[in-house]
């Protein structure tokens, strides 16, 4: 016996928000500009480091360090902390990509749930 429901959508095919008219609609290979964080973090943050390292490795070779060392490695702390995160969240290019083009299945089960209620209620 059967409830006479419709059939569960499939949200490998669902958009989050609708296409806009006239554009394409792509939800295999989006256009995504997910590279450029990535190669900001991979160009500037070597560089960051073997700079920091050299200037430590000098003041403390001519016993010269001071308050503005500790803040320079503070701030080298501090960047790699964030390119980390920043590298974590873009990892997965769901952020990268218009919002026509990423399904309802790229995004976690709990805010997909959500979603769900959302447009349950609405």
């Amino acid at each position: 016996m059967t409830l006479g429901l419709p059939p569960r959508p499939d949200p490998f095919t669902i958009h989050i928000i609708s296409p806009q008219p006239r554009s394409e609609q792509n939800l295999v290979y989006p256009p995504s500009q997910a590279s450029i964080p990535r190669i900001t973090v991979y160009t500037t943050l070597p560089p960051v480091l073997v700079l920091v390292i050299i200037r430590l490795w000098s003041r403390w070779r001519t016993r010269q360090l001071g308050v503005d060392d500790y803040l320079c490695l503070f701030g080298a702390a501090i960047s790699i902390t964030l390119c980390g995160f920043m590298l974590a969240q873009y990892s997965n290019d769901v952020y990268d990509r218009h919002s026509s083009d990423v399904p309802i299945s790229a995004i976690a089960h709990s805010q997909y749930d959500e979603f769900q209620i959302a447009v349950i209620v609405t």
